[in-house]
Formats: C-alpha cells, sequence, structure tokens
C-alpha cells in the first residue's frame, strides 16, 4: 500500500492497468485492483463535485464582494475605539478617500471636530445598547474636493453580537440633499411667516391710524383703538391700563372692549390691584 499511496494519480492508473491486463494476478491481488479501481472513480466522482461546489462559491464570493463593495450606502466595521476595522467600496466614497487611506484610523478623523462629541457619544450608547443606534455627522470635504463642505452623513450602528473584543456594524448614509431640502423648506416657511407678520403690521398700522382720526373725542379714539388692538391679537378681552407702572400697587381701567357674549362684567372705569402677573407684564411694557 506504501507504493500506492505514494504514487501519483498517472502512474497509479498505469499500474492498475499493468495488473489488469496481466494473466499471472492472483484472485487477492485481482480484488484489490477492483477495489482500488472503485476507490479511483469515487475519488474522481468527489474532485468533480468539489471542483463544481469551488466554482459556486467562488461565483457566489464574486457576487457578495460586488454586492458589498457597491451597495448604495457606505458599510463599515468599527472597534470599540472607533477605529475602522473594514469598509466597502461605497463608504470609502462617501468618506472622499481611498480604502487604503481610512482602514486602521478612526472614524472621528473624518468628522468635523464640533460633531465629534457626537460620534463618541453614539458609539458608546452601542458598545451598552442592543438595538440600533442612530445620529448624523457632518462630515470632513473629501481630499478631492479640499473647498467644499463634506457630507451630511447618517450613522446607523448595531453591537455584533457573540464578538470579543467588541465590533460595531455600521452603515452610512448619504442624507446631504435631504438635510438641504429641509433647510430650504424650513427657510421658504420661515420667509413667508415673516412675510405675513410684516403684512399684519402694515395693515395693523394702518387700521389704528384710521381709528386715531376717526373721532376727536378722546374715549371715542380709545375704544376704537383698542378694539383694533383686541382684533389684531385675537383676545377675548381687552383693557386699557393706566399707569403702566410696575411700582404703583393699583391702575386704573381706562377703556375696555370684548367680543359679544364674552363671559364677565365690565369693569371700564374702576381700578384694580397690580398682581405678580400684571407687574410683570408693566416691566416688558
Amino acid at each position: 500500500m506504501t507504493k500506492y499511496t505514494q504514487a501519483s494519480d498517472l502512474q497509479l492508473t498505469q499500474l492498475l492497468d499493468e495488473l489488469t491486463q496481466s494473466g499471472s494476478a492472483s484472485n487477492e491481488l485481482s480484488r484489490l485492483v477492483h477495489e482500488l479501481q472503485v476507490h479511483q472513480i469515487e475519488l474522481e466522482q468527489q474532485n468533480r463535485e468539489l471542483r463544481e461546489v469551488r466554482a459556486v462559491l467562488e461565483e457566489s464570493r464574486e457576487r457578495y464582494a460586488d454586492l458589498y463593495d457597491f451597495a448604495p450606502v457606505g458599510y463599515l466595521s468599527l472597534d470599540a475605539a472607533g477605529v475602522v476595522r473594514g469598509i466597502n467600496l461605497t463608504g470609502a466614497t462617501q468618506l472622499g478617500r481611498s480604502r487604503g487611506r481610512i482602514l486602521g484610523r478612526s472614524l472621528a478623523g473624518f468628522v468635523v471636530p464640533e460633531d465629534r462629541r457626537i460620534l463618541r457619544a453614539h458609539i458608546a450608547e452601542t458598545l451598552r445598547a442592543s438595538e440600533r443606534r442612530i445620529c448624523e455627522l457632518q462630515m470632513l470635504p473629501s481630499e478631492t474636493e479640499p473647498t467644499r463642505d463634506g457630507p451630511v452623513m447618517m450613522l446607523e450602528s448595531l453591537l455584533e453580537s457573540g464578538t470579543s473584543p467588541a465590533r460595531i456594524r455600521a452603515i452610512l448614509t448619504d442624507i446631504t440633499e435631504r438635510k438641504q431640502v429641509d433647510q430650504e423648506r424650513r427657510e421658504r416657511a420661515a420667509a413667508v411667516a415673516a412675510a405675513a407678520s410684516r403684512h399684519r403690521l402694515i395693515s395693523g398700522l394702518e387700521r389704528l391710524s384710521a381709528a386715531a382720526t376717526k373721532s376727536f373725542d378722546p374715549d371715542t379714539t380709545l375704544n376704537e383703538l383698542l378694539r383694533v388692538i383686541q382684533d389684531i391679537l385675537q383676545a377675548d378681552r381687552a383693557w386699557l391700563l393706566y399707569p403702566c407702572d410696575p411700582a404703583v400697587t393699583l391702575v386704573n381701567i381706562r377703556a375696555e372692549v370684548a367680543v359679544p357674549g364674552c363671559p364677565g362684567e365690565t369693569r371700564s372705569g374702576r381700578s384694580i390691584p397690580v398682581d405678580p402677573s400684571l407687574r410683570a407684564l408693566s416691566q416688558l411694557a
């Protein structure tokens, strides 16, 4: 058997052929040759199956590598200190550097200084929690476009179970465009609100001006002015108090207006004590 086990496949095949063609072979030798031939056939079949499995595995590995590298989001593997231990091509592109310039470096080195505290807190929370953690980070500009602001990234991280030392799987998603759209929407809303506020102010001033010149009677004028103010502020009841001095203990209600059906009695011409809320309002005035 030593001779058989040490022989190459070609030598073994030639030896089997010689033994088969020899007419002087004993029964024992013939049985051994038959067993070797069967074993050789089984080995060849196993080799073919292994080659087929290997081809399938290589194809799957290449397909997985393509899916991993060219996924629409960045995939990272971080250690407990936030050092990048693995990253796909998309992630490297998002950070604006080659994989060789990223691997082995802290992810914080690619984040603007003011957001590094957010990243440290995010990693600490991920190491403690069992669920996915999310944060937003402003990244540094890429090496190819150093004058442009870096992208805004959403980092989703999850602690890998059963890893020692601890490892974190993370996903990087570029949300720069979404943040810009949100910012533009907020700016448009603020501009619309400011325009509406200016319109109300101008309209209110015009109404106050008209009310001030509507009558020569001081009491009538005060009531008209107060009614305009009540309408502008959408209040149920409005008073004109005198004096507007937080140091006094009593103030006089010089004029009063209210919407129809507003509960409470009319107090025009009466004096009321100055409570803490009214004193604080007088201080603001």
